[in-house]
């Protein structure tokens, strides 16, 4: 399945903010991250419009219990196959997530946030921002897709071991 620009969008929002440091003492800093999450939340809600309940907790529980995703959906799909259309539908909202409402959305979110990096450390920004989405009411789907993002980094950043050697 090709990779959403779902994925990508994430990843845009969640580096957007290391363009500028701003000095912040740490109330004004989990206050920006709170209005961050909620802005975050309101964009990933905008643009997921129209998914089903239970394609949204298929997700969820992709990201809580650390399942490949592709896998995960496979898995749904097979289990489901009463539900084909719906499910194509829901697919269709994952693949095209970055036109319309969220691309809107996106846009003002990057103009209000550019200028902003609360901390020089990206993996405590993360780590702030995720908590945040995760404890705000309505945000599952952003913590979800935060905590597959963040997967996804240590899964990359994970050194490949390499092969043993051939004895001849």
């Amino acid at each position: 399945m090709k990779k959403s620009f779902f994925f990508s969008a994430i990843a845009f929002l969640t580096l957007l903010f290391s363009l500028h440091h701003n000095k912040a003492n740490a109330q004004s800093e989990d206050k920006v991250i709170s209005e961050l999450a909620s802005d975050m939340c309101g964009c990933v809600n905008k643009g997921l419009t129209g998914l089903s309940t239970q394609f949204s907790a298929m997700i969820i529980k992709v990201a809580k219990n650390n399942l490949d995703f592709e896998e995960a959906l496979t898995d749904y799909i097979m289990k489901n196959p009463a539900n084909s259309e719906a499910i194509k539908k829901d697919v269709g909202i994952l693949v095209n997530f970055g036109e319309g409402k969220f691309d809107k959305c996106l846009n003002s979110f990057s103009a209000k946030y550019s200028n902003l990096n609360l901390f020089s450390n990206q993996e405590e920004y993360l780590k702030k921002l995720t908590e945040a989405i995760g404890s705000k009411d309505g945000c599952d789907l952003t913590y979800a897709f935060m905590l597959i993002g963040m997967q996804q980094k240590e899964v990359k950043n994970t050194p490949t071991p390499s092969p043993a050697p051939v004895i001849q």
